[in-house]
């Protein structure tokens, strides 16, 4: 049986469950974050685990999951581990607002006639019909670290700088530094 992970996010948290009832009538599994914990689990770590042993993850793209820290987490850790992941658009949202390193893959539109496309979704996953997945950025995959300096001018939009280091953010940048070009 097909593992698949979902990623979503909480307000998205009903729609994910008809996902995962409509995908355990296929015969394939399918494992959300509130399926529950143990007394002493973390979230973290069960988590991290089931990721680790799903074989595909299903991103639930929606204006909230396109936000949300969490899914952005978990759908990395499929890029950067090879892991097929698909995703399937549950909310209309503006292209724009799509994550960078989901632009690439092809996604299912379950926003507009649900059973169809989920039907659609089911015969990709048991078929391995892989969607075409980003390949992780390099530096996402190195092991050692990358830093990395804007140099900005006094009178620069501010507004762009946060959203170059949110897409630097997004790729596995983890050190950057901005300075002022007139203080170097």
């Amino acid at each position: 049986m097909t593992n698949v992970y979902i990623s979503y996010a909480a307000q998205d948290r009903d729609i994910a469950q008809r996902i995962q009832d409509t995908l355990s009538r296929a015969g394939i599994q399918g494992w959300k974050h509130d399926n529950g914990l143990k007394a002493g689990e973390t979230w973290l770590d069960v988590i991290s685990e089931a990721v680790n042993e799903a074989d595909a993850g299903l991103f639930l793209l929606s204006p909230a999951s396109a936000r949300s820290a969490w899914a952005k987490r978990e759908y990395q850790a499929f890029l950067s581990q090879g892991k097929p992941l698909y995703v399937a658009r549950i909310q209309p949202l503006d292209e724009d607002d799509v994550p960078y390193l989901l632009r690439s893959i092809q996604w299912v539109d379950l926003s507009d006639n649900f059973d169809q496309n989920m039907q659609q979704l089911i015969q990709a996953i048991r078929g391995n019909q892989l969607p075409e997945a980003a390949p992780a950025p390099a530096a996402v995959k190195r092991s050692g670290s990358l830093t990395v300096t804007l140099e900005v001018e006094e009178d620069t939009d501010n507004q762009k700088v946060v959203d170059l280091i949110s897409r630097l953010s997004e790729i596995g940048v983890r050190d950057i530094k901005v300075v002022n070009s007139g203080k170097r």
